[in-house]
């Protein structure tokens, strides 16, 4: 950055302005300091009527300094870098907190300095889909391995942007029994649409059965249509549910899955089909 500066002033000598490796002054008194710290006690203590605040590499830049810009209380920050991983305060300027920066984004193709022929072999060497790509061409943050993150923020915005139509088709209810302190919960769906879900507490698992009888003939729903978890406590009110004539279908969900692979492929597929 400061190569930039120095070549800049020198293009307006006349205007008396003073600099030299790290430092410049105007005659009117505006003053320019750059310096490099990983200490945030040393980034504190800087304060003035108008205080613009520049960090540049800022993802580099660890998080406990962006707290002690903030003691500063600037009136403008400008932060940039090029992307880096899915972590850090200058990614979370660019996904949760991004309603309190103005944002822009400058890829490789809008800078004039870096030739088309360049960017079509980094392209062909590294390939299109690649983390090192994201960044250094398109300007996206990188997913990189051994990140935190379960869903990367990019997936969840194009899932947020991109909802999957609404279809409808078999109707399935599911239940899960609780007693005490804990929630029963039914949630029927049609097709890919959850069409009700209700959740309550009720001490009296005789009462907590009751209700869901009730819910099932107001949802009009068959037995067969009607699953549910029988491990714990679950298995008497499924009996008792039974007894009252609504014969569900028993699901032990603490057990291995003996289709784990075909599961999963199944999830796989809807996955890409509704992305």
């Amino acid at each position: 950055m400061w190569p930039t500066i120095r070549s800049l002033a020198r293009k307006v000598g006349g205007l008396g302005i003073q600099i030299n490796q790290t430092e410049l002054s105007t005659p009117n008194g505006s003053r320019v300091i750059g310096f490099s710290t990983d200490d945030p006690g040393r980034f504190e203590g800087w304060h003035a009527d108008n205080l613009l605040m520049i960090i540049d590499e800022a993802k580099t830049v660890k998080d406990e300094i962006y707290m002690a810009l903030e003691r500063c209380i600037p009136n403008r920050v400008l932060v940039m870098s090029s992307p880096g991983g899915c972590k850090g305060q200058f990614y979370k300027c660019f996904t949760k907190e991004q309603e309190h920066w103005d944002l822009h984004t400058v890829t490789a193709y809008d800078c004039p300095h870096i030739e088309a022929k360049w960017i079509e072999n980094q392209i062909e060497k590294w390939g299109a889909s690649h983390p090192l790509i994201a960044s250094m061409i398109r300007a996206e943050f990188m997913e990189e391995s051994g990140e935190s993150t379960v869903i990367p923020w990019e997936s969840l915005m194009h899932c947020i942007e991109n909802p999957p139509r609404k279809e409808k088709g078999e109707i399935v209810a599911a239940c899960d029994f609780a007693a005490g302190a804990d929630e029963n919960v039914l949630c029927i769906r049609n097709g890919n649409r959850i069409t009700k879900l209700l959740s309550w507490r009720d001490r009296n698992t005789m009462a907590a059965c009751g209700r869901f009888a009730l819910e099932f003939e107001r949802a009009g729903l068959k037995p067969q249509q009607i699953f549910c978890d029988a491990g714990g406590l679950g298995l008497p009110m499924a009996q008792q549910l039974e007894e009252m004539g609504w014969p569900l279908h028993m699901i032990q969900s603490g057990q291995q899955s003996t289709r784990t692979g075909s599961v999963c492929q199944q999830i796989s597929r809807d996955v890409v089909y509704h992305s």
